[in-house]
């Protein structure tokens, strides 16, 4: 989504979804609208990240173990 092309009242019912303040300048509604943006994408990639940690796969052992990484999992 694109936060500068938006209209103000676009940017008010987009900022009342999130149950944020939707009163305020047009530039200050953008940042509002864009903080919330940043941090939904990235507490997404984070439960995304711990749910593939959390659910790996390992065909050998037949269970599911976290990945401990290359240098983990063959010693010399």
């Amino acid at each position: 989504m694109d936060v500068k092309r938006l209209k103000v009242t676009e940017l008010r019912a987009e900022l009342g979804r999130r149950g944020l303040d939707s009163r305020g300048l047009k530039v200050e509604l953008a940042q509002r609208l864009q903080e919330a943006l940043d941090d939904e994408h990235g507490r997404a990639y984070y439960e995304f990240r711990e749910e593939a940690y959390n659910s790996r796969y390992d065909p050998i052992l037949g269970l599911k173990t976290p990945f401990l990484g290359p240098n983990l999992l063959f010693h010399s």
